[in-house]
């Protein structure tokens, strides 16, 4: 036989070629087939194949932190708010949203548990009492002069027409002199901690005419954590 690579005459069944070293083909009755021919020189190292490390993916933007944001300041909101209710609000806001409720009896009907919620608990209380009823027996009595008011209205709706509160708006708040003070706390049957004027200024229309008050004033006090109309005053109107 004969090498594949280089022609040298080699003994019959050889599989390396004494001359040259190159592989010789496996004899006819044992190749297989299948088998590819490899010739000295071909050979190559194994590459190292290492794997390449995969392509960045862009990390998709969540938007949960935007969610938590927004519930965050839905939380904010929501203790600011109890904060105002829990406290009572301010002076001049108790005494505009007074004003503004009562006025509006000339064409709605009032429901006596807001217009209680602006006066002292002690002093209704008290108040019941001389009246010889419960507070609850004392509410019964007022709404139902509040309702008879109401149907007053229903019947003459021209005399409401002509005699409605317009506006209300807060000029500016004072404090009380010491006398005053000490004469408020006199004619009071309930403590307070703190007491304001509020001045505010008042349209409203009278028998079909425009009416301005623009030194409405209206005391208020503050008992515990809420503010308060004092109830020994005129409201204006």
């Amino acid at each position: 036989m004969y090498c594949m690579k280089c022609g040298a005459q080699l003994p019959e069944g050889t599989r390396f070629c004494l001359n040259c070293g190159a592989e010789q083909p496996a004899p006819a009755d044992t190749a297989n087939a299948s088998a590819p021919v490899y010739n000295a020189g071909d050979y190559q190292p194994p590459r190292d194949y290492t794997a390449a490390a995969p392509a960045p993916v862009k990390a998709k933007k969540s938007k949960k932190p935007f969610i938590i944001s927004a519930a965050g300041l839905l939380l904010v909101a929501a203790i600011i708010l109890t904060i105002v209710l829990v406290s009572g609000g301010s002076p001049e806001s108790r005494a505009a949203a007074f004003m503004k409720y009562v006025g509006s009896a000339t064409n709605t009907r009032l429901d006596v548990n807001t217009v209680f919620d602006y006066m002292p608990p002690e002093h209704m209380e008290k108040l019941a009492q001389r009246m010889g009823t419960t507070i609850e027996g004392y509410k019964q009595r007022t709404q139902k002069l509040f309702d008879n008011q109401y149907q007053q209205i229903v019947n003459n709706p021209e005399l409401a027409e002509k005699n409605k509160l317009i506006s209300v708006d807060v000029l500016r708040v004072e404090e009380l002199t010491p006398d005053e003070l000490e004469d408020l706390h006199r004619q009071s049957d309930f403590s307070f901690s703190e007491a304001k004027r509020v001045i505010m200024k008042i349209v409203y229309m009278e028998d079909g005419e425009i009416e301005t008050n623009e030194n409405n004033q209206l005391v208020m006090v503050k008992v515990g954590s809420k503010w308060y109309v004092h109830p020994n005053q005129d409201f204006g109107f």
